[in-house]
């Protein structure tokens, strides 16, 4: 008897499939709401953001992300293409949330401004966000002059 690579499809896969059905959710992404990873992920502090001085905590988990889903169909893109291509993925303070590039299969790691409707990049994949963005430990981000992308 072999190992399978199945995964069972978990909440995120379920609320994409609701909101966007065309859309395949990455294999990192599964892994990642497929896994205790998200939980364990859940509470640390966010550096860098754009906009923020303080590091925000942030949320994976499954009932914030229903209503970040609920509001990102309503709420206003600078670019409405991006819509399908942008997923809400984890909760910040405020009206901003962590999105995902899903239709890249590294999961580039972004942060949705509601005041201006755009996405800011913040890493290149999902695991570098995890390596470089996620803290234990509360922080500030250093003053910094180029506050736009």
């Amino acid at each position: 008897m072999h190992k399978s690579n199945f995964i069972e499809m978990n909440f995120y896969e379920e609320l994409i499939q609701e909101h966007f059905p065309e859309i395949k959710v990455p294999k990192r992404l599964q892994i990642f709401f497929g896994t205790e990873e998200h939980q364990k992920l859940t509470g640390k502090f966010v550096s860098n953001l754009p906009h923020y001085r303080n590091w925000p905590s942030v949320s994976f988990l499954a009932d914030g992300i229903q209503l970040l889903f609920e509001e990102y169909q309503d709420c206003e893109l600078e670019d409405e293409d991006q819509r399908e291509h942008f997923m809400p993925f984890g909760s910040i303070e405020d009206s901003q949330f962590l999105a995902v590039n899903i239709i890249r299969k590294d999961c580039p790691v972004y942060m949705w401004e509601h005041e201006n409707g755009k996405f800011y990049k913040l890493s290149a994949s999902l695991d570098d966000f995890i390596g470089d963005y996620l803290h234990d430990e509360e922080g500030e981000n250093e003053e910094r002059d180029d506050e736009e992308e």
